[in-house]
């Protein structure tokens, strides 16, 4: 008797990995004093701090950084979407998170807060909340944005936008307004805005966001 075998071959194609999508940050409430906090036993000039965020397609882990003005005072990884940290108390933060896989990283907007508590100096600026509006029949770009300071200080704003080659398209200073001019932008382009509030004081803070121009 004539025994046959068969086989069979079966090639396996890879999958592409995609970059992960935008996180959102949920607490603290962005331009907010927090409420969200847990005192330190035997310090009272510190307050733990709930940082939330919502989880995102992609992610293999997150990583959280808190800034006061321009300097990083933490830069934590973690795989799940909430981190507790130990900050100073009465002084206003900006924070970011960044989602992140095999394929790349994706930031956050910048978010602010203030930490509950007396301020042991001037509160610096909230981040300015950016919007963006494009206008398809004359192909620009305006920006605008929102900026407010929990001392009441009059505020100046530096504006930076950069294509996705990293030119300057528009880089202002010193600006009282809170609109930019019109700008002739490329579709399929994405460009980064940067906008840093700045009180009297010289205390600042700096909110980013991107806007990818669909074609």
């Amino acid at each position: 008797m004539l025994v046959g075998a068969c086989s069979s071959s079966s090639s396996t194609e890879e999958v592409e990995v995609m970059p992960p999508g935008k996180p959102n940050g949920i607490l603290p409430t962005n331009g907010e004093t927090c409420s969200d906090f847990i005192e330190v036993p035997q310090d009272e000039t510190k307050a733990i701090v709930l940082f939330t965020w919502g989880s995102v397609s992609n992610a293999t882990g997150y990583v959280l950084e808190v800034f006061d003005g321009n300097v990083i005072q933490n830069s934590i990884s973690a795989s799940r979407t909430d981190v507790e940290v130990t900050l100073d108390k009465g002084k206003s933060y900006t924070w970011t998170v960044t989602a992140e896989n095999s394929a790349g990283q994706t930031k956050s907007d910048t978010m602010s807060f203030t930490t509950p508590g007396e301020s042991v100096a001037n509160y610096a600026p909230y981040a300015a909340e950016i919007s963006t509006e494009f206008k398809s029949e004359t192909s620009e770009l305006i920006v605008s944005w929102s900026g407010s300071d929990q001392d009441g200080d009059a505020l100046t704003y530096n504006i930076l936008v950069k294509d996705s080659k990293g030119i300057d398209v528009v880089n202002q200073t010193g600006m009282a307004e809170t609109t930019l001019d019109p700008i002739v932008v490329n579709l399929g382009e994405t460009y980064s805005i940067s906008v840093k509030s700045i009180d009297g004081f010289g205390n600042f803070s700096i909110s980013v966001s991107s806007i990818t121009i669909k074609n």
